[in-house]
């Protein structure tokens, strides 16, 4: 009885240790390696909570428009959804952010595996976000010209932390 109590107790601590580790080991500033060195040969799970880093890297999808053969300034497409109190249960709101979310995931993928430039711009993503932006713009202006930028930026880093991922060629609205 009391062997199984104390084995009980055991597992009970482990898990609650496991947890506790593993919690930590997804902050931001984590560092897995770090943290390996103390469980001793028990491997961390290296799971995320947040996808795809979270806290460290944000997602702009900027564009601007041509006014009489003189670029705009950039301005940025909202790609966060306000949630409301039922968004737990029902949020298809969010359907349209995620695909501009993805949209923008598979162009950094397709850019950082050193795709060209000419295979991307013919990539779906890249249509989809053509299509979205052009769509948003043709109710004020409907001709002119249109150019879309994919940027990341790290938030703890102010504004040297912004990095351009893609330009989009100049397309007519």
């Amino acid at each position: 009885m009391r062997t199984s109590r104390l084995i009980e107790h055991g597992v009970t601590w482990a898990l609650i240790g496991h947890l506790g580790i593993t919690v930590f080991q997804n902050t931001p500033d984590a560092h897995i390696s770090m943290l390996n060195r103390f469980t001793f040969g028990w491997t961390i799970p290296q799971w995320r909570f947040f996808a795809p880093n979270p806290g460290t890297e944000n997602i702009h999808i900027l564009y601007r428009q041509q006014h009489e053969h003189t670029w705009g300034p950039w301005a940025e497409l909202p790609t966060r959804y306000h949630p409301t109190w039922h968004s737990g249960i029902w949020n298809p709101g969010n359907r349209g952010y995620k695909a501009l979310f993805d949209a923008a995931q598979q162009l950094m993928t397709l850019s950082g595996h050193g795709a060209t430039f000419e295979w991307v711009a013919q990539s779906p993503a890249y249509q989809l976000l053509a299509d979205v932006i052009a769509e948003r713009l043709r109710p004020t202006t409907p001709t002119g010209t249109y150019q879309f930028m994919l940027a990341t930026s790290t938030p703890e880093a102010g504004p040297e932390g912004v990095k351009p991922i893609l330009t989009s060629f100049p397309a007519p609205l």
